[in-house]
């Protein structure tokens, strides 16, 4: 695995050089795709990419991880995939569901939302999203994240609901 990363640095630095992809690919000996990819992988936030590190994710898993904007949405994703021993296609699914999300009714329009939303995760280690409902400023939601009636019956004790 690292290896992986290596890789993804050097071709950070290729790219830096003024590379083509098609050369640093020829150079690397990989496609011209994977290059695409592991160029994506280089920018994602340092914590982020620990994380992938510590849980020694394959590429294949971080091609979806990658699509999300937000480093604090990914290493939960990252967490709850790890948690879970998730495949690469429940993966993929839950991503598209949150983007899905994301793109509905309620955004996040407000970075303090996304703090408060970290605040309660590193408190509960629950996969807590905070949003504002847009035209609505004293108006939103707090989403918790569950995939069983265990994990549901969890929650509720942390919250104290009897």
């Amino acid at each position: 695995m690292d290896d992986f990363w290596l890789q993804v640095d050097e071709c950070k630095k290729l790219k830096a050089q003024g590379l083509t992809q098609k050369q640093i690919a020829s150079q690397l000996g990989v496609s011209r795709s994977e290059i695409s990819h592991w160029s994506r992988f280089a920018t994602l936030n340092p914590m982020v990419k620990a994380l992938l590190k510590v849980h020694r994710f394959k590429s294949s898993y971080i091609r979806h991880i990658v699509t999300l904007k937000e480093p604090q949405m990914q290493m939960q994703l990252i967490r709850l995939a790890a948690q879970n021993h998730w495949s690469v296609r429940k993966l993929e699914i839950e991503v598209k569901h949150l983007k899905e999300k994301k793109d509905g009714l309620f955004s996040v329009i407000d970075k303090s939302y996304q703090d408060i939303g970290k605040a309660v995760n590193q408190k509960t280690g629950l996969m807590v999203v905070v949003k504002e409902r847009p035209g609505h400023k004293e108006e939103g939601l707090v989403a918790i994240v569950f995939k069983s009636k265990v994990e549901l019956a969890s929650i509720l004790e942390k919250l104290a609901y009897h």
